[in-house]
């Protein structure tokens, strides 16, 4: 439980960067990006915090340095100095010197502790342990295994299926962000700036939504609407709320100042969670995060479109006497 709830907290801290911080100025993330020959190390900082991101490359956290969170994509991570709260890799090595006071996750790959080494609860996910004998582990040691019964098709099926959507989805961001940038940005603002209301509407459309849909799915007039709603609808809310979500994210990577940095914004943001949604049992802090993104999309289009009726009111004529 504590190493779930540590990864729940630092994937959706990094996707949602606190909606508290939102409304301080003072206290808003600071990004610093490096992007060369396919590699992305993007670090957020702010006066309490910071999460070291790597794609594509290996890293490392020296002896004299300590910093909260660090999750490495397709690298290597060389710790010598501390973490305070989560270390995660996928399809790469860890390598453990330092300290981690929290939870390491290593999915397809090696963890090494040596003697110096700290750690508090392990996670291994079709991947190996070595331990020195000096390594302290004060937590748990859990392994697992991706389950292949369904034979090589089925892992070859899913990752064609993850590429064609991803692609569809990055498509749509970038659509989103030409065409609908106003509307865009502004449910990025609503969702900062009224959380709250973004939050109790999501939770209304997809309980109510859904259950009426079901209600009627057996009626012959209501079959058709009912489909609709489950079939159409709701995913293209699911996937606006995962574009607003991304473009969150991306706007702390790219300042969104003219139309291509804003495209740009919402295609690396989106791009990011559709990684993130790789790693097992935090996709689905993925999909929880684009229904609360839909949410802000339709509180946002309710409040312009009370501002559009309160604004657009004729006054009609009195006929002469």
């Amino acid at each position: 439980m504590k190493r779930s709830f540590a990864l729940f907290v630092v994937l959706f801290g990094l996707l949602m960067l606190g909606p508290a911080a939102a409304h301080a100025q003072d206290a808003t993330p600071v990004a610093a990006i490096d992007r060369e020959d396919g590699e992305i190390t993007a670090t957020f900082t702010d006066d309490e915090d910071s999460v070291l991101f790597k794609v594509n490359g290996n890293t490392a956290v020296t002896a004299n340095e300590t910093i909260q969170n660090a999750i490495v994509i397709n690298g290597d991570i060389v710790v010598a100095g501390t973490i305070e709260d989560t270390l995660v890799t996928v399809q790469g090595d860890a390598v453990i010197s330092g300290t981690v006071n929290g939870s390491v996750t290593v999915v397809r790959g090696t963890l090494t502790l040596e003697d110096t080494a700290t750690v508090d609860d392990v996670l291994l996910i079709d991947s190996t342990l070595n331990r020195a004998e000096g390594a302290t582990v004060t937590g748990d040691i859990e392994e697992r295994g991706y389950d292949f019964s369904f034979g090589r098709g089925f892992a070859i099926f899913s990752l064609l299926w993850w590429v064609g959507m991803t692609i569809v989805v990055l498509v749509a961001a970038a659509f989103f962000a030409w065409l609908g940038r106003r509307q865009l940005f502004g449910s990025v603002q609503t969702l900062k700036f009224d959380f709250v209301k973004s939050l109790i509407t999501a939770i209304v459309i997809w309980i109510l939504l859904p259950l009426g849909a079901v209600l009627i799915l057996f009626s012959l007039v209501g079959a058709p609407l009912s489909l609709t709603v489950l079939l159409v609808l709701l995913p293209i809310l699911w996937l606006l709320g995962l574009i607003v979500i991304g473009t969150w994210l991306g706007n702390y990577l790219l300042k969104p100042t003219t139309t291509g940095r804003a495209i740009g914004a919402a295609v690396v943001g989106t791009l990011i969670l559709s990684l993130v949604s790789l790693v097992p049992f935090v996709g689905v802090i993925t999909a929880l995060a684009a229904i609360l993104g839909s949410g802000a999309v339709v509180y946002h289009a309710i409040k312009q479109a009370q501002a559009d009726d309160g604004s657009s009111l004729l006054t009609l004529d009195q006929p002469a006497a």
